[in-house]
Formats: C-alpha cells, sequence, structure tokens
C-alpha cells in the first residue's frame, strides 16, 4: 500500500549532507528543489521499500537513494554529489554497532561522479539488491557507490516464499525466531572500514546491531514524539536490539552462554531465560516511567511488541532525572576461564527507558538522561566483570571458608558488598526475590593466562590477577579522599594474585587504600594542597571502623606507607596517620605493624630497583612468613595452609607508588610458592613468565589508575619493562598533564556518574522504601501505595520515635582582623547562662574578617587567626566543663575571613556522620571571599540532619545587594562531591544562618537612631530594620525565626570603645549580626543577647538553643512498614489516594503552625506569591554571584537595580605590597576561573570582561613606571597574552560545551601567567 513518508524520516537518521566547507555556490541542499519523490512500501514477510528521490540543482543534479528491506538488510544511504566533491555518509543513534557503523563517531566519505541525468525509479524485493551474494553495496564501482546509469539488478517477484526462519538460543532449541521486519542478519563491513579488534568467546555473539525501534503509540490516535505521524510500516512489528542470534555451539565448549530475552511493550518488559520457556517475568512500566508490579507467569503475554533485545546480563533498573531505565549487557569481551567458570568484561550496556515513548525517541538521537552514566559502564571506563558462576567478590581463601554458604545461597545474597558494584541497581529484583535475573559485577581489572611455563622451577600454571575496586566509598581522584564515617576509604582495592599448579592452587592477597584519616585535597592558587578536615580526636571513631574492619577480614596487617616527608602536605597527613595508629587500641595485641617507607628519598632519580629495600626490611620478611598465603591441594581435595595476615600499601593517590611497591610484594610471594612447591624461587624478568607477570601488574596498574585519575599509571614502563625508558618518561609526562586536565575538568562529571550508579543521589526511586534509616528520607514519589505508605509512616512517628533535647550554643562575631587577646575574656560571650556547660552538647560560633581583607587576602587568606581562634575558644570551653567531658573541634571551614567552627563533646564524636563543609564566594563578582559564607552539615544520631551557615554579606545601605547574596549563597551552597545533586541548605531538618548579615536601619539619622537606642526603643528602631522589613516583603530570608531582640545594636562602634561610630562618617547604628533558624516545632530559643568585647567595631551575639532531635527505633519502623503494606494491598486505588490527599494536608497545616514554645517577636509575614524556600532561585536574579536586578522583586519601594562593572581597584587594599603583585595575584585568580567555565558562555563573557578591566588598570599604571626597563615588554607581552585569551574566549563563548575550545582558553590563559610571574620580581 503506497503511502507518503519523509525522506529524512524514513531514512532514521540524520545525514551530515552539507559540510560548513566544500560546497561551491550554487550547489548547498538548501538551494535545491525537489522534482520529484516516490516510494513503495510492502508488509511482510516480503518487506522492501527503495526510494529514490531526484533534485535539480543548477547547473549540476544531486541524487539521493535510500534503500531498505526489513528482511534481512539495514539500510543503504547512497548520494551522489557535485563533481570533485566528498560526500559524507554519519551513521548516528541506533545505529551504533551494526555493521555499517561499529563505531557511531566514523564518518565514511566516498568521492562520486556525476553521470548522466536520471529519472526517478522505484524498485522492490524481498532482499536488498545492492546487497546480493554477501558483496559490499559500494564494492561495484571502484571510487564509490555504484554508478547512476548502470542497469537495475533483476529481483525477486513481490510474493516470493518468506525467509527462513531461524532458532532462537535465547528461547531454546525449539524455539524459532520469527522474523519481524526489523530484524538484521550479519552482513560484510563497510570498504576501509577494521571490524572491532575482539574475539568472543566460543559460543558468544557479536556486538549488538541496534536500529530504530517501532513507535509505540502509532495506532493510537497518538502523534510520534517528533510531531510527525509515523509511518504505517512500522506496525508490521517489533525490532530486535541487542545482542544477535547466537552462532552453533562450538563441539568444544563446556555449555551455552547464559542470556536473557527481553520484550518491550507498550506497557512493561516481558523477560524469558535462555532455555526456559515455561516461565517469564513481567516487569510493569507506569505512566510515570519507573517500574511498578514484578511477576512471574508461565505463559508469554500476547502484547503489542515495541522491540525486542537480546542480552547476556541483566544489570539491574537505574533511576535518572526521575526516570528509570533497564540496564542490559548487550556486548562481552571473554576475559579466561577460572575454576572451570568464563569471566567475561562488559563492553557494552543498552539503557532502555521505562517509558515507551521515550524508549522509540532516545533511539532516533545519540543521547538520553541515561548517557553520562552508560559512558561510565561501557568498556574501558567501566571495567566492569562478571561471571555466571564464580564469585568475583571473594578470594579463594574466602570461598572455602564460605564453603557452605556459597553452596546454599543465591550469588548475590553472599557477594561481599565491598565489591558488589550493581547491588543498588539490583535492589528491585532482590526485594521481589527474583535471585535468577541478578548477576553480581564487579569494578576493577582481571587478568588470566593459561599454560604459562616457569624454566627454573620447571612448573607449568595459569596465572591470574583480580583487583577488586571498592564501592562503599567509590569516586574520583580529588573527590575520594580519606576516610568516610563508617570507616570505609578512597580508592580501596583488594588484589589477588591466584597460580593455578597442576596439582596445588595458590593465592596471596594484598590491599590498598587512601590514609584513614579526614583529609581533602582542596585547590589552593592552582595546586591541589593535601590538609585534615578533622581533629585527631574527631577521626578515632572512623580510623578505628576501618581497621577493625581490616583485622576482622584478614586477622592481621602491616601498613606500608609511601608518602614523602619532604613535601609538607604529605608529611601532615603520615603524621596523622601515625597518630591515630598510636590510639588504635589494636595495636596492643599486635596485629597492627607499621613501615614508613619513603620512596621519593629511597628510590630518588628514577631507581624503583631500590623497592628491594623494603622486600629486606627484617619487619617485612617476618610477616611475609608468619602471613603466608593460601595453598590449596587438588589431588586431596584440602587445604594446606591460609593466609594470616595482608600488607596494606599506601601513596598519596594509592595508585604510582603504591602499583611499584605492590608488584615487587607480589613477586616476593609467588617465589615463596615457588620455593616451597619446587625448592627454586628464581623468575627471571627476562623469561616469557617474567614479561608476563611485569605485563600483568603494569595493565592492573594502567585500569585502577583510569578509575580514580582517567589516565594509566605513571612509573608503568618500569612495572612493565623491569627498567627505565626514555620512551616511558616521555609517557609519564603525557599522563600528568593529561591527569590535570581530566581531574580539572571531567572529574565532576564522571563522579556525578559513579554516584548516579551507585545510588548515592538522594533516594533515587520509591524502591528506597524498606532500607530507609529515617522517615523523612523516605522517597516522595512511586506508585500511589507506597505514598500511603510514606504518609501514614510520617503521620505515625510517635509509634516509633523518641524525641531527645540537645542544647546548641551559637554564637557570631566580627573580630575586625583581630586575634585572641590575652587581656580580653571571651568566657562571657561563651557562657550559655540559662544551662550549666556540661549540658551544651554542641558549640557552633562564627566569625567575619578573621584576616584583614588587604588584595592578597581577598583571593586567599591565611589561617593563622584561624587556628588561634579555634584553640582560644575549644580552651576556655573546656575550662568551665568537667575533666571527663570535654570539647573537641569536630569541622571548621573558612572563606578568607568568615570562619566557622563547630565543637562537640570528645565522647559523642561518633554520633556524628556525614560531616561536611562547603563555602560560596559571593565578593568581586564571585571571584574573591570578601563577602560569602561557609557551611557545615552532619546527620546526628542517624535521625537528624543540621545546616549552619555562617554568612558576612555586602555592606552599605543598599538592600539590593544583600538580597543578592542571600540568593546565590542559598542557591549554590551544596554539599556534597557533584554540586548538580550536592544536599541544599533547606534539605535539613534543623537550619541555623548566623553572621554579619549587615543589614541597616531604614530612613534614620545618626542622630535620631543614637537618641532612640539610648531610649531603648527596641520596638521602634526595629519597625525600619531591613532583615524584618525583607522578612515581610517575602524578599529573603522567608520562613526563618529570629528570637526577641532586647539589646543595642551591635554596629558600629569605635575600636576600644563603647561609643558608636564618631568619626567623619558617623555610620548608623544597626543589628548587622544576626542568628536565624529555619526548622518545624521542635526548637526553643532560651537566650538572645550579645556581649561586650570592646576590641572590634562590632559587638559579639549568641543564642541558646534547645532542640528536640528524633531518635528512631529501626525495629519499630520496619514492622509498621511491613504492616502498612498489608493493609495497602486490600485497598483500593480511589481509598488510597484520597486517604494520601488527607494526610498530605493535615502534615502541610502542622508545617505551617508555629513553633511550639519559641520565643520570638518576628512581625507577621504577608502573605506573597511567590516561595522564598531556601535555596530557591528568586525570579530574574542570575546564577552568577554578583550585581543583579531586581526587577521581579514583589517588593515596590526597592527600584531595579543596574548591574554594573566593578572596577577591581574599587575592592582591594593595596597596603604595601608591589602594585604589580597585586595585580598579578588578582589576574591569577581570575584565569584561574576559566576552568569552570565549561559550558556557562555568561561566566565566560563576565570573566574576560573582568579580566581586560583588570589588565588595563595594570596597563595604566606600568605607564608611569617607564624607567624601569622591564615595562615596555611587560606592556607587550601582556597585551599579547590578553588578546589570545580573548580570542579563545569568544570562540568558547559561542560553542560554550567545546571541550578543544575551553582547552585552549585555559592554556592562553596559563600563558598571561607566566608573562605576570616573569616580570613579577622586576617591580
Amino acid at each position: 500500500a503506497p503511502t507518503s513518508v519523509p525522506f529524512q524520516q524514513l531514512c532514521g537518521f540524520r545525514q551530515r549532507m552539507n559540510p560548513q566547507q566544500g560546497w561551491p555556490p550554487g550547489y548547498g541542499p538548501n538551494e535545491q528543489q525537489p522534482v520529484q519523490q516516490t516510494q513503495t512500501v510492502y508488509y511482510t514477510p516480503q518487506p522492501v521499500q527503495v526510494t529514490t528521490s531526484t533534485y535539480q540543482p543548477q547547473p549540476v543534479q544531486t541524487t539521493y537513494t535510500m534503500a531498505y528491506s526489513g528482511a534481512s538488510q539495514p539500510y543503504v544511504v547512497q548520494q551522489q554529489s557535485a563533481p570533485g566533491y566528498t560526500t559524507s555518509y554519519t551513521q548516528q543513534g541506533a545505529w551504533a554497532g551494526t555493521q555499517y557503523a561499529q563505531d557511531p563517531s566514523v564518518t565514511y566519505s566516498y568521492q562520486q561522479e556525476i553521470q548522466q541525468p536520471v529519472a526517478t525509479t522505484s524498485v522492490s524485493s524481498t532482499a536488498n539488491p545492492f546487497l546480493s551474494a554477501g558483496t559490499n553495496p559500494y564494492a561495484s564501482v571502484g571510487s564509490g557507490a555504484q554508478s547512476v546509469g548502470s542497469p537495475a539488478p533483476q529481483v525477486p517477484p513481490r510474493h516470493s516464499a518468506p525467509p527462513a526462519q531461524t532458532a532462537n538460543p535465547f528461547l531454546g532449541s525449539e524455539s524459532p525466531l520469527v522474523q519481524t521486519p526489523y530484524q538484521s542478519s550479519p552482513a560484510s563491513p563497510m570498504p576501509d572500514q577494521q571490524p572491532r579488534a575482539k574475539t568472543p568467546p566460543p559460543d558468544a555473539p557479536s556486538e549488538a546491531p541496534k536500529k530504530h525501534l517501532v513507535n509505540p503509540y502509532e495506532g493510537d490516535n497518538s502523534n510520534w514524539v517528533r510531531g510527525q505521524s509515523m509511518p504505517a510500516a512500522y506496525a508490521g512489528g517489533a525490532q530486535r536490539v541487542g545482542a544477535p542470534s547466537l552462532p552453533p555451539k562450538p563441539s568444544n565448549s563446556s555449555r551455552m552462554l547464559r542470556g536473557y530475552e527481553i520484550v518491550s511493550t507498550l506497557h512493561s518488559f516481558v523477560i524469558s531465560r535462555k532455555g526456559i520457556n515455561n516461565e517469564f517475568l513481567i516487569i510493569e512500566k507506569k505512566s510515570n516511567g519507573t517500574p511498578g508490579a514484578f511477576q512471574i507467569v508461565a505463559e508469554k503475554p500476547k502484547e503489542r511488541q515495541i522491540a525486542i533485545y537480546t542480552a547476556y546480563a541483566i544489570m539491574g533498573i537505574i533511576n535518572i532525572q526521575n526516570e528509570s531505565f533497564l540496564v542490559l549487557v548487550t556486548a562481552i569481551d571473554p576475559v579466561g576461564r577460572l575454576q572451570g567458570s568464563e569471566i567475561y568484561k562488559v563492553n557494552t550496556a543498552h539503557f532502555v527507558s521505562f517509558s515507551a515513548r521515550n524508549e522509540y525517541q532516545y533511539s532516533q538521537q545519540p543521547k538520553s538522561p541515561a548517557t553520562p552514566v552508560q559512558k561510565f559502564v561501557n568498556g574501558d571506563a567501566g571495567l566492569l566483570y562478571f561471571s555466571y558462576d564464580y564469585h568475583l567478590t571473594h578470594t579463594l581463601q574466602r570461598q572455602q571458608l564460605m564453603k557452605a554458604e556459597l553452596a546454599s545461597q543465591p550469588m548475590w545474597k553472599s557477594a561481599d558488598r565491598h565489591f558488589f558494584w550493581n547491588r543498588h541497581l539490583s535492589r528491585h529484583f532482590i526485594r521481589n526475590k527474583l535471585s535468577d535475573y541478578i548477576t553480581v559485577f564487579i569494578r576493577g581489572h582481571v587478568g588470566i593466562a593459561t599454560d604459562q611455563y616457569i624454566p627454573d622451577s620447571k612448573r607449568r600454571l595459569d596465572y591470574i590477577l583480580i583487583s577488586r575496586l571498592s564501592c562503599l566509598r567509590a569516586g574520583t581522584r580529588y573527590n575520594a579522599r580519606g576516610v568516610n564515617d563508617d570507616g570505609h576509604v578512597g580508592n580501596f582495592v583488594e588484589s589477588e594474585q591466584i597460580c593455578e599448579f597442576d596439582d596445588y592452587t595458590c593465592s596471596f592477597a594484598e590491599i590498598r587504600g587512601s590514609v584513614p584519616v579526614f583529609w581533602e585535597e582542596p585547590s589552593i592558587k592552582g595546586t591541589h594542597v593535601p590538609m585534615l578536615t578533622r581533629t585527631p580526636e574527631a577521626s578515632v571513631p572512623a580510623f578505628k571502623k576501618h581497621f577493625d574492619g581490616v583485622l576482622d577480614s584478614y586477622k592481621a596487617c602491616h601498613i606500608v606507607n609511601l608518602l614523602n616527608d619532604a613535601k609538607k602536605g604529605e608529611k601532615t597527613i603520615t603524621d596523622a596517620y601515625e597518630d591515630q595508629i598510636v590510639r588504635f587500641k589494636g595495636l596492643d595485641s599486635n596485629k597492627l605493624k607499621y613501615t614508613h617507607f619513603d620512596f621519593h628519598v629511597v628510590c630518588a632519580n628514577r631507581k624503583y630497583e631500590n623497592i628491594r629495600l623494603l622486600i629486606q626490611n627484617p619487619d617485612v620478611q617476618k610477616d611475609f612468613e608468619s602471613f603466608g598465603y593460601y595453598l590449596f591441594n587438588k589431588a586431596e581435595q584440602r587445604v594446606i595452609s591460609l593466609q594470616n595476615g595482608i600488607f596494606r600499601t599506601n601513596c598519596l593517590d594509592c595508585l604510582d607508588r603504591t602499583n611499584v611497591t605492590q608488584t615487587a610484594l607480589a613477586k616476593t610471594a609467588i617465589q615463596m610458592q615457588l620455593r616451597d612447591l619446587s625448592g627454586r624461587n628464581y623468575i627471571a624478568d627476562e623469561s616469557r613468565f617474567g614479561s608476563l607477570f611485569n605485563e600483568f601488574w603494569a595493565n592492573n596498574g594502567d585500569a585502577l589508575s583510569k578509575a580514580y585519575t582517567g589516565t594509566g599509571a605513571m612509573k608503568s614502563s618500569y612495572t612493565r619493562k623491569g627498567k627505565h625508558t626514555f620512551a616511558g618518561l616521555l609517557d609519564d609526562g603525557i599522563k600528568s598533564v593529561t591527569r590535570m586536565y581530566v581531574n580539572t575538568f571531567q572529574d565532576q562529571d564522571n563522579q556525578e556518574a559513579i554516584d548516579l550508579f551507585l545510588g548515592k543521589v538522594g533516594q533515587q526511586d520509591d524502591a528506597a522504601l524498606d532500607d530507609s534509616p529515617h522517615p523523612s528520607k523516605i522517597s516522595v514519589g512511586g506508585s500511589v501505595d507506597k505514598q500511603w505508605i510514606r504518609a501514614q509512616v510520617l503521620a505515625r512517628q510517635n509509634e516509633f520515635s523518641s524525641y531527645m533535647p540537645q542544647y546548641i550554643l551559637t554564637g557570631t562575631f566580627n573580630c575586625n582582623a583581630q586575634a585572641p587577646q590575652d587581656n580580653v575574656d571571651i568566657g562571657d560571650w561563651l557562657d550559655p547562662i540559662k544551662v550549666d556547660h556540661d549540658r551544651v552538647d554542641m558549640y557552633v560560633m562564627t566569625f567575619q574578617e578573621i584576616v584583614e581583607l588587604s588584595a592578597k587576602q581577598v583571593w586567599s587568606a591565611e589561617t593563622e587567626n584561624s587556628r588561634a581562634w579555634e584553640r582560644t575558644i575549644a580552651n576556655r570551653i573546656n575550662s568551665f566543663r568537667k575533666p571527663n567531658n570535654k570539647v573537641v573541634l569536630l569541622r571548621s571551614a573558612q572563606l578568607v575571613g568568615i570562619l566557622l567552627c563547630v565543637f562537640v563533646p570528645e565522647d559523642q564524636i561518633g554520633n556524628f556522620r556525614d560531616v561536611q563543609a562547603e563555602t560560596v564566594s559571593v565578593g568581586f563578582q564571585g571571584l574573591a571571599g570578601n563577602k560569602g559564607a561557609a557551611g557545615i552539615r552532619f546527620v546526628y544520631k542517624e535521625a537528624s540532619s543540621f545546616c549552619f551557615v555562617g554568612a558576612h554579606l555586602s555592606a552599605g545601605p543598599a538592600l539590593e545587594d544583600r538580597v543578592s547574596d542571600y540568593y546565590n549563597i542559598a542557591g549554590q551552597l551544596k554539599f556534597g562531591n557533584n554540586k548538580n545533586y550536592g544536599t541544599p541548605i533547606q534539605d535539613h531538618d534543623f537550619v541555623f544562618w548566623l553572621g554579619d548579615l549587615n543589614m541597616r536601619i531604614n530612613n534614620g539619622t545618626y542622630e535620631e537612631v543614637v537618641r532612640r537606642v539610648y531610649e531603648q526603643d527596641w520596638p521602634g528602631l526595629l519597625r525600619l530594620d531591613q532583615l524584618r522589613l525583607a522578612q515581610q516583603e517575602g524578599l529573603c530570608f522567608k520562613g526563618y525565626s529570629e528570637g526577641e531582640i532586647n539589646f543595642a545594636p551591635t554596629y558600629k562602634y569605635n575600636r576600644g570603645e563603647d561609643r558608636y561610630d564618631t568619626s567623619e562618617k558617623k555610620r548608623v547604628p544597626a543589628w548587622t549580626d544576626r542568628i536565624l533558624w529555619k526548622t518545624s516545632n521542635r526548637v526553643r530559643q532560651l537566650l538572645y543577647t550579645r556581649n561586650e568585647i570592646l576590641f572590634s567595631d562590632h559587638r559579639p551575639v549568641k543564642g541558646l538553643f534547645e532542640v528536640f532531635v528524633q531518635i528512631v527505633d529501626k525495629d519499630k519502623l520496619k514492622a509498621l512498614q511491613q504492616e502498612l503494606k498489608r493493609q495497602a494491598a486490600q485497598m483500593d486505588r480511589t481509598q488510597l489516594e484520597q486517604q494520601v490527599a488527607a494526610l498530605q494536608a493535615a502534615m502541610a497545616a502542622n508545617a505551617q503552625a508555629s513553633p511550639v514554645g519559641q520565643m520570638v517577636s518576628s512581625p507577621p509575614t504577608t502573605p506573597h506569591s511567590s516561595s522564598d524556600m531556601v535555596g530557591s532561585p528568586a525570579p530574574a536574579l542570575p546564577a552568577r554571584p554578583g550585581s543583579v536586578t531586581l526587577s521581579a522583586s514583589p517588593s515596590p519601594a526597592l527600584p531595579p537595580r543596574q548591574s554594573q562593572t566593578v572596577q577591581p581597584e574599587t575592592l582591594l587594599s593595596f597596603d604595601s605590597i608591589s602594585p604589580v603583585k597585586q595585580y598579578s595575584d588578582a589576574l591569577t585568580s581570575i584565569c584561574r576561573e576559566y576552568g569552570a567555565a565549561l559550558g556557562n558562555a555568561t561566566l565566560i563573557m563576565s570573566t574576560t570582561n573582568l579580566l581586560a578591566s583588570t589588565v588595563k588598570n595594570l596597563l595604566d599604571f606600568l605607564d608611569d613606571q617607564q624607567t624601569n626597563p622591564h615595562a615596555l615588554p611587560f606592556q607587550e607581552e601582556l597585551v599579547g597574552a590578553t588578546q589570545a585569551i580573548a580570542r579563545s574566549a569568544r570562540a568558547l563563548a559561542a560553542d560554550s560545551n567545546s571541550q578543544p575550545l575551553h582547552a585552549q582558553v585555559v592554556i592562553a590563559a596559563q600563558g598571561l601567567i607566566t608573562v605576570l610571574e616573569k616580570y613579577n620580581s622586576a617591580f
């Protein structure tokens, strides 16, 4: 039946027909007018369509030919163009993986000559005439496509017999594979295209062809998502996507490869296992694109099919941007056989949407929401391995000790949680007890070499190396450092070396992992500097958890620390490490030993062979003998010996130095095994096995390094060759530069993909209901029954919860750059007054202007004053508390002059988890930290989350800047490795915002305000207070509470006096220093007052709060959830929806009720249409910090304010430092901003404008320095470098997501920094 279908739509992919360069005038497709277009479509079982569209441009003709055969061949697209010009064939989207486009990024080009004009033709056939006899469609003409003038080939008649049926091995030998119009079969590759260099397993299919899917909405009076009606030809049936049909089983294969067939329908996925014909798993597709009910049935449902997928394994279900995807492994690489089981590496995973509409749409386009995670999973990036039978998460020794457990449980249930990477993705199958559909994946490296020979010992062996990367603190290099509160460390890897001899099996394991103290490596002035984030006392619980786990798993541990004492940052980490080891009680039992081997000193000048000095260390030699190795006698089927200890190696990244060291330890272990089994233990590096051993460990180091840094390991040339080479040195240099780029510009995206894959980004869907430790963490979405359960749980919290009062003393002080003074007692400020010190559970203190805000400090502040204030506060508090109830610093955060610190009782440290700190700069258009905020958040007693924000907002009488600062801080301050999915301020149970908010008194003269202060007319003055007015107008801090103010304004005083400002400026007194909070009805403020410390122009303020934290009984919560599930199953949907609506309305009303017992004197708020949740963006406020326009503000009294370019000298105080040095520091910091500019055109241009303005000021200064012989060349190089940045920045602003253009800008900025450094000393 003829039908009219647009040519581009029928092709199914976007052609790159008109390159920007290469077409002469008058020849582009945009200048062509279609003369004729015809099409013929036949239905199954002989589906064929050939379309020829003829165009006649002047002065030549271009012809496009599209041939389609649904029976056996994919699309073939031919294009003839003007003489001598190139035609591009681009296969995109769902074509990736076909024999015509094994790499979607490859573009095929052919030179074609035009012949005579040809009339439009229509051809029909049951097979593609251009692919007859297995030939290539482009092989008939030497230079390209088939000649236009060639005769049409003979084709079979329309009603020829249907194609033969092929057995489908995924459904058993009896089940035929029904051919559909969208099924493809193998064909020869395109000319000049090499197939993938992969060796499939004997019974494995090649990589999966992917083609366009049936539109699920065609036929339901629904339109295609792109707005065009789909052709009727698509209604003929589903397309098979994924692994193609398996070839016949080789005679020497022990078994068939396992697999699954997944049929996608409009309302469900139907999954069947290979060889199982009477069991089908039905997974419901809910209307919101998430999984619904899981059900096993005996017969395959008869429902219209959208697509058919075949897969080797099901990785699980992931939720991304509120949409769920079924993750299927559709292409694999065989690694080898271990203990009789095949090991595979994931090559390609296919993410299939639970939204039928989106499933079709994503097949038509190259990207989907799952694309970033898909890139993480696939190929060398993912480094994911699996086996159907072998327990990859366990060493051979653990498998032997857990033999009974492993035999009686499904693999996922006995898997080691440290290395079970897809457990989160498998949660739906786990909850529904579908063990047959769960495959366990590890991440790391697996290498297998069979039939190796060691001449000196005259032994043959299979050599296996397995490295298991932990998923419990997974992340990229600068995002996963140190330890977390559960004792898990970054880059923790268990490496196992297995030697399978003819008569014995040996196994030796060793581990690596980041130093288990709390430390980070932030970028300071472009350099990453290791620094501790918690005090030694606050690190003890996590350190103990870590080594308790190590000793529980491996019995004993010998620590090998490779850090360098000459580097200040590494020395700091080593000192903290050794301090924790001394504190660790396990040291008393001699189970933990420590060796510090300064690798950079001992192996200086690339003398890595000196690693033998570590192996020869008597303590190391002793532990090698005492730890031993796992040895199993195959003939007698019994264990001869066990490994009784583990070597734990670390450097800073646990990569390059660690790779060299672990290779040496592994070689020592295998030599010890050969000595015990053969009496000879020598392995020559130049021998075949010696080379293989080195190659395996080098590959292992490269894989682990790629997982952590994005590049292969450095020093791998030594590991691989056993010696240094110039090529290896050059390779290390290239890797170092690549690491810097990847870590700077790609780590955040990679971290986001890892967190999404592991389910560490919030609650990804309603599957978290059963696992939540606290009702407030349960997801809001999900099916109506789960919404009802959540609403019931929240409404009945008193059945499983109790509330415990805790006392928090908060304080804020703008100390005017003053350090603590011996003659000034701060004890009054720290006195809670209403309760004894020993009853206070948290002290939260914030400072502003803790350093002088000079030009240098604005960009990067010193920390001496901060450390001095921290020590002074801790000592003064402890002088009031009992000796056995001392406080320690939990965490501090500093942003230039802003310091926020939290002190807690030492014996309560274990109750604080997920302690994180972040800062946000809003000064100098977001570049400088003279204004902004520092935030600290944590979870207390597993149930209550706290967030404290210490802020310093913009000064001056105008309110607009402070409103802008508020929204910038509230919107940008997010906690976590990835800011796109970080925890914002408002997502906490208790939020406290304190600091110098710089809110002034409106419309008051100095004399009038001072008079009313002496009269103590607080109500009259507060009616003019900007903060109260802003809250009433809904401008900022909506929903926040503040205690009753019964004290005088805290600003501005003469320093050292008790008098308000008597200088010429006579600044109007104001309550600039404030403490606010936002929470539910579980807070009482007991105290809100100021104290008299005279050395600053501000007075400190403090507030004492009684908060009621929730204590959850997990057993009672779980029992309630189970009971509610049973009740929900007996109710119909209408009843559930009605009760959910009623419960939600009741909870909303309770949330708006005024807090119980609060002593507040806040003015009544006027209803306003705009929401002012903390962190919600204000209308018309830009995301970038800086000047904003309040044109959309609800306050009619505030006129719109125009954004202005702030000159650098208006904010910088140049003191006594050289002006050139200060300009250089400012320009260097501005240049660093380009590193975060990828994808943000606004940031690119604003940074460039600021750069140009600052350079102009520096050039003006240099004009006055012409007596200096360096001034003129400095100006010339300065202008040249700035112009290079401007050119690159303009190009990047036009295409802000281009990584190559971004790299050019960063390189140009580095060029300017080099010029500045060159001339700094000359002035």
